[in-house]
Parts: C-alpha cells; sequence; structure tokens
C-alpha cells in the first residue's frame, strides 16, 4: 500500500507565487510518501508542467461569503465556542472583545467547513493508500484537520506552526483561536524554532495531551564557501516581503543617517508597501552615499546567484515577529553576517558570534550604529555565520530527522 500525504497549504508550491522552501521540503517528503494532494487556498490555474506527475492539486476556497458569514453566527451555540470563551479568560495575556469574538465564529465555521473537506477525500483514498495529513500552518486548516482528527483518532494528522501562527501578538487582535484545541487534537504539532515551541507549551493554554516536537526548517546549498573580500563599496542585502511588520522604513531611516560610508543596498521582495518604501527612499537617500535597489520578487536560485556573485557584506532583518527567518539561513549559508532585531526564534541562529542582535524594537539610530559596527568588523564573523547553516540549518540535516519520524508514524 502506497503511503498518500495530503499537504494543506495556503497558496501551491507550483505556482508562481509559492514558497520555493516548501518545494523543497518536498524533496524530502518524497522519501516518504509516493503520492501527493496538495489542498491550496489559490484559484488562479497552476500549469500542468509545473506539478508532478505523483501529485494531484485540490483548490479550497479559504474566503467565506456573505451568507456564510451570517451561518458562521450558529457556532456560538457550539460546545467549543464556550470551551474557548473559557480559554480566553484563564488566559493572561487576552482580553475578550467584540473583534475577537467575531474571529473566533468565522474561524470554527471555516474550521467545520474544512474538516468535512478533509472527511470526504479522507473516505476516497484511505481504502487504498496509507493516508496522512499535513497542515503546512498552524492556520484554519489545521484546526480543521484537527476536529476531523478527533473524530477520526486512527488517522495520521500533523501540523507545523512558524510565528505568526504561533504567536498571538503577531496578529492584530493579539488572538489566534483554539490554539489548545489543535494541539491536543493532532497527531503531532511541530514548532520550527525552540522558542516557538516553548511559546505553543506555554501560552496555547492547556496543551497536556498535545504532541509537541522541534522541526527546524532547512535550506540547500551546494556552492562553495568564499571569504569575504570587500572592495570599496559596501554591499547590504535585505530580504522579504514588503508589508509593515517587515519595517522595510526602518532600513532605510537607518541608511539616511550614514553619510560617510558608500552602501549599495539591494532589497528582495514584492508587497503592498514596495511603491512607498521607493519613494520614501528616494526622497531620504540622497546624500550621494548610499545607493539602492527594490528588485522585487526573484526565484531563489537567482537569490543564490546574486549572493555568490555579489557577496554582500551585511545582510539585515528588522522585523517585529519571525519564527526562525529563513532568509538568514540562506544569507549564512554564504557566509554573510547578518543583523538581526532579537524577536521570536531569531536569536536561536543570530548570536554575538556568528552576527549582530539589535534590541526588539530598536531606533534608527541604533540600526545605523549596528551597520556601521559590522562594517568596522570587515566580515570577521563570516566563517562562524557559515559554521551555523551548516551545522544547524542545512535542509539534508533537518528534513532527515523529520523524515525519520514520519517513516515511522
Amino acid at each position: 500500500m502506497e503511503k498518500l500525504l495530503f499537504l494543506v497549504v495556503s497558496d501551491s508550491p507550483y505556482s508562481y507565487s509559492g514558497d520555493e522552501f516548501l518545494r523543497t521540503e518536498l524533496t524530502y517528503l518524497s522519501d516518504v510518501y509516493q503520492q501527493f494532494i496538495i489542498v491550496h487556498n489559490n484559484s488562479k490555474p497552476i500549469p500542468d508542467k509545473e506539478v508532478p506527475e505523483n501529485t494531484k492539486e485540490i483548490y479550497f476556497p479559504y474566503q467565506l461569503g456573505q451568507f456564510e458569514k451570517i451561518f458562521a453566527l450558529m457556532q456560538v451555540f457550539t460546545p467549543l465556542f464556550w470551551d474557548e470563551l473559557s480559554n480566553i479568560k484563564k488566559n493572561k495575556r487576552l482580553t475578550i472583545s467584540i473583534g475577537m469574538i467575531k474571529t473566533l465564529l468565522i474561524s470554527l465555521y471555516n474550521s467545520k467547513k474544512f474538516a468535512s473537506h478533509i472527511k470526504m477525500l479522507y473516505d476516497l483514498y484511505k481504502k487504498d493508500n496509507d493516508v496522512h495529513i499535513y497542515s503546512y500552518w498552524c492556520n484554519d486548516m489545521a484546526l480543521g484537520t484537527a476536529m476531523f482528527h478527533k473524530e477520526n483518532p486512527e488517522a495520521i494528522c500533523f501540523a507545523k506552526g512558524h510565528g505568526s501562527d504561533i504567536y498571538h501578538e503577531a496578529t492584530a487582535l493579539k488572538y489566534l483561536p483554539c490554539r489548545s484545541f489543535l494541539a491536543n487534537n493532532l497527531t503531532a504539532l511541530f514548532a520550527i524554532s525552540e522558542y516557538g515551541k516553548t511559546y505553543m507549551e506555554s501560552d496555547w493554554g492547556n496543551v497536556s495531551e498535545a504532541n509537541i516536537r522541534l522541526a527546524k526548517l532547512g535550506i540547500k546549498n551546494q556552492l562553495p564557501f568564499k571569504e569575504r573580500v570587500r572592495k570599496g563599496v559596501v554591499k547590504m542585502m535585505s530580504c522579504s516581503n514588503v508589508i509593515p511588520l517587515k519595517r522595510v522604513d526602518l532600513i532605510i531611516r537607518a541608511l539616511c543617517l550614514i553619510d560617510d560610508i558608500e552602501i549599495e543596498w539591494t532589497h528582495v521582495g514584492i508587497g503592498p508597501l514596495k511603491e512607498d518604501m521607493e519613494e520614501l527612499a528616494a526622497n531620504l537617500l540622497q546624500n550621494g552615499k548610499i545607493r539602492f535597489n527594490f528588485k522585487g520578487k526573484i526565484g531563489n536560485a537567482e537569490v543564490f546567484d546574486l549572493y555568490s556573485s555579489e557577496q554582500p557584506d551585511i545582510f539585515i532583518n528588522v522585523s517585529t515577529t519571525e519564527g526562525i527567518p529563513v532568509s538568514i539561513m540562506e544569507a549564512m549559508s554564504f557566509g554573510i553576517p547578518c543583523i538581526a532585531t532579537k524577536v521570536g526564534g531569531t536569536s536561536e541562529i543570530v548570536n554575538d558570534t556568528n552576527g549582530y542582535l539589535i534590541p526588539a524594537d530598536p531606533s534608527p539610530k541604533e540600526v545605523a550604529d549596528k551597520i556601521k559596527e559590522v562594517i568596522a568588523d570587515g566580515g570577521k564573523k563570516s566563517k562562524s555565520a557559515y559554521a551555523t547553516w551548516n551545522e544547524q540549518y542545512n535542509a539534508d540535516n533537518n528534513f532527515a530527522e523529520l523524515v525519520k519520524y514520519l517513516k515511522a508514524s
């Protein structure tokens, strides 16, 4: 009997906007599973040539219509709704609000809708396959998977938490629904960082029945390590979506305080604030010393080519929240010293030996001073940065542990 994985994701890894890091993980999961069904929320068609022969894609609409939102009010009559209200009252970090209740009602409706969908698929395929279900994010579909598993305990169901799907504080309402129910009703729950695992155990309510495990991410890089040799202009990189929590504006405001060093700053990534950030950079970075380039979205292979050919002197990440940034793993795999805010699990990868940690909410001057410190150090932490990736975040090592667990499940 073949092993079949239902992979539950927001977007197909094979779409234009899909997660290339998940695509890397799939190469390792192929050692466990012979067939894949990817259940995702991207309504745009994906070219068949991009999807492997052993993979089928199924679209599941995530956003609710107006009538469905009205029907979601009926969740007030369910035991889980009242259990969750009780959990909120017990959590000192949370305060009940109208917005929180709306979020809970919609989340419960969405999750039950998905649980029904996954039950239908499971019943269809379980006769001829050993079926496992994996929600890549701890979102409503993961909650739906937990609801399904509670009614079908023989099924192997697991989910992975990264950053914004773990921490209540990372959301607008400072609240993620039904965390204890989610954790207690899965075969296993993976966290990508020790910090995230600890947070789940301490801030998700009663998770005494949960099987919470560490599953670090990793990236592949077969290019050889090169000693950093700076030639005149300092090259600085950042790579992230251009959204508020990534604080690209903070990088710009820090650079405008540096008027005695030539710096070429390249940012990779897109988002709703991209044009605003380009305008802000054009207005503030006029001293002739700082040049900038917003490259937009480029493929993972192109990012690696850029790191290899340009040999950046600095990588910078000033997010307000993180799991463990894959972008930092990539930079370190090239021996690029990293500046990062001390948030989430970032301090598990960046430390004083291999990089430069700054406070969670730094001022532009603090960021500017740290950039100058990195430049003055002349790349002396480069080897340590590379060693951190190779020893702790090399995909070959980290995904091997996950594969070992899944093979035994």
